[in-house]
């Protein structure tokens, strides 16, 4: 039975939206599959939260929990050192999920699995939905520019695919596909994307 690589207790399986997710019932992390995580974040949107118009906020409830609060709670709960794998044991790898979201996640590399602190799951899914559907200028624009440079970089990988299949000759290879860059100067973290999103500058 996998351990919470947090806190070392039995991490407890409960189905969300059809995903399987373990759960720590000490430090309240999450430990899911990517494709999981990716149906997560993916899925329709909550509705707006009542503390965003005036309503109380419950921490338990990402519903009820305004974007400030949930970026304060992910941040204090954000483990900075890599953490093990709970089912291979290897260690995690700290990423982000989306260029555009500015949370760390553990991801493990061998079985693909991620290791989600307490109050991130529903920041990203949030996070998510609001880039999708925001017209802030600033923000479509990098939305503009990183989905640019996704396709670029697709097309390359796609044409190194293509030479790579095409060579029969022993000891020649095509180099690596490599990844994209992007000007981490457009990018932006946490604390000021919340404050663009809900319109505080």
């Amino acid at each position: 039975m996998a351990r919470c690589p947090a806190c070392f207790v039995f991490l407890t399986v409960v189905i969300k939206n059809d995903v399987r997710i373990k759960t720590c019932s000490s430090c309240f992390g999450d430990w899911v599959a990517r494709a999981g995580l990716m149906h997560l974040v993916r899925a329709v949107a909550p509705p707006a939260p009542a503390s965003e118009a005036g309503g109380a906020s419950s921490p338990a409830n990402s519903t009820t929990v305004n974007l400030q609060d949930l970026a304060v709670l992910a941040s204090e709960s954000d483990t900075k050192n890599p953490l093990s794998c709970p089912d291979c044991h290897v260690q995690l790898a700290i990423d982000r999920l989306h260029p555009m979201i500015p949370v760390n996640l553990q991801f493990c590399r061998k079985c693909d699995g991620v290791w989600l602190d307490v109050g991130k799951l529903p920041l990203v899914q949030r996070l998510f939905h609001e880039l999708l559907t925001t017209t802030d200028p600033r923000l479509v624009q990098v939305r503009e520019k990183l989905a640019l440079a996704e396709m670029a970089f697709e097309q390359r990988h796609e044409r190194i695919e293509t030479i790579r299949n095409r060579m029969s000759s022993p000891g020649l290879a095509a180099g690596p596909a490599g990844g994209y860059t992007f000007g981490g100067s457009m990018l932006f973290g946490l604390e000021e994307l919340v404050d663009i999103l809900t319109g505080r500058i």
